[in-house]
């Protein structure tokens, strides 16, 4: 276990908790894009639909009507409403890849319905879909997929989470279009009941050239980590756990980032750790193997509910920084890395714009192609995306902006029901909940960075 010294964990987090105090310098223009009234922005995908060069994109709709969102892009990254398609239920994830090799885009889709299963809308000519989406079943909840190889055959496959099955299930493509089930990995079997796995990531964890299965638990707070042999997912799971933050809190994770963070050849898997008060985020350093050989816990913002983290090199100094949205009140925290190697983990404190609602995803992209990376962020309450635009390259984005200062607001603890954890809570809300519990817009229409 990595800690840093008290003296210096309690000096961030005054320097933190300052509205005014401010290292970085990150500048981002923002941009609004309206979606549909309630249809609750969960998820984004981008692809070049049309084939006109530039990226359009879809986006997963947390709703029970099952509508989604599919936007057209623009030559300067820009994104606008293009029109809503509706499948059998909310979704929390979207994938865009040609899976037959058609020439058309298909959109797969995790279906958040206590059935669950995958979703595909078909590509058609005309750079159309099929009106009605195929359903696949896949477990129960399904809130997170992924198609690639799995099993290095030439096709795609699909890779589903179920969140109330508790499993990781494969769906073998054949080349066409068709899946069939192919296995079925348990997550956390010690925990039945229990885990309820909201996210994962394949990546190579241990350099044989395979990707490997690395799991978000929201239920039992842990990272899983399985191999890939032939195909499929091995066991036994090895599992680990954050330090304890906030006197003893044990604090909750639903979604990780991976990246090589004090440059010393080895991933890094970042997860915010939220809990009532100051927000906190760990890093599980791989040990060149597959296994975790340390974990740090490092401080972030002092207010808001931290829940999705992004990576990229927003400064342009070639380290990876981190970006990480929060909920209620929504936040985009970015944390610049200022790790001298060799040596630690070490990030500047907190840079923060304001304004959201509830964070539910952040993507990393050159929305522009201007050569720097810019931010998506999708506020789920607010049924909007915001793009926010680097001004590294090409000078400032605006205006300099004098900083406000914003009170803090904290969620009640008490309007989380008994039993239920804060990040459970969380994933659990709909959109309309989401927004009855907001805090009151700032009486200044100033936005920017603080």
């Amino acid at each position: 276990m990595n800690h840093h010294s008290v003296q210096g964990l309690i000096a961030a987090m005054l320097v933190a908790s300052c509205a005014f105090c401010q290292v970085t310098d990150f500048e981002f223009e923002t941009e609004e894009v309206v979606l549909p009234e309630g249809i609750g922005p969960s998820c984004i995908a981008f692809h070049d639909i049309d084939g006109d060069g530039h990226a359009d994109a879809v986006v997963a709709g947390r709703n029970p009507e099952g509508r989604i969102a599919v936007l057209s892009g623009g030559p300067d990254g820009s994104l606008s409403f293009d029109r809503e398609l509706v499948g059998f239920g909310q979704t929390d994830w979207v994938e865009l890849v040609d899976l037959n090799d058609d020439g058309h885009v298909e959109i797969v889709m995790a279906i958040r319905d206590l059935e669950g299963g995958v979703q595909i809308f078909d590509g058609i000519a005309g750079s159309g879909f099929s009106e009605t989406p195929r359903r696949l079943d896949a477990g129960r909840e399904i809130r997170c997929l992924d198609v690639v190889d799995i099993d290095l055959d030439g096709d795609f496959d699909i890779v589903a989470l179920g969140h109330f099955s508790e499993d990781v299930r494969i769906l073998a493509g054949d080349g066409t279009g068709h899946f069939e089930p192919s296995f079925r990995l348990r997550i956390a079997p010690w925990r039945n009941g229990y885990p309820f796995p909201q996210s994962f990531t394949l990546k190579d964890l241990d350099g044989n050239g395979t990707l490997d299965l690395a799991t978000i638990s929201l239920g039992t707070s842990r990272l899983h980590l399985n191999r890939t042999i032939d195909g499929r997912f091995t066991s036994p799971t090895r599992s680990w756990q954050a330090p304890t933050i906030n006197a003893g809190d044990q604090g909750g994770c639903a979604y990780g980032v991976w990246a090589d963070f004090d440059g010393d050849g080895r991933l890094s898997c970042l997860l915010p750790q939220t809990a009532f008060g100051p927000q906190w985020f760990a890093l599980f350093e791989l040990d060149g193997s597959g296994g975790i050989q340390e974990t740090t816990i490092l401080p972030g913002s002092s207010q808001g509910l931290s829940w999705y983290p992004a990576v990229g090199d927003f400064d342009g100094d070639g380290d990876p920084d981190v970006a990480i949205g929060h909920a209620l009140p929504g936040l985009v925290v970015f944390l610049e890395n200022a790790t001298t190697i060799p040596g630690p983990e070490e990030f500047l404190p907190p840079q923060t714009y304001f304004g959201f609602g509830f964070v539910r995803q952040l993507v990393t992209r050159d929305l522009d192609g201007d050569g720097d990376q810019d931010l998506v962020a999708l506020d789920f309450s607010q049924d909007k995306l915001i793009l926010m635009r680097n001004a590294l390259v090409g000078g400032l984005a605006g205006e300099a902006r004098s900083a406000r200062a914003v009170e803090p607001t904290h969620v009640d603890p008490a309007m989380v029901p008994p039993g239920t954890t804060l990040v459970k809570w969380l994933s659990d809300l709909m959109p309309e909940d989401a927004r009855a519990l907001e805090p009151s817009p700032p009486t200044s229409s100033e936005g920017g960075s603080h």
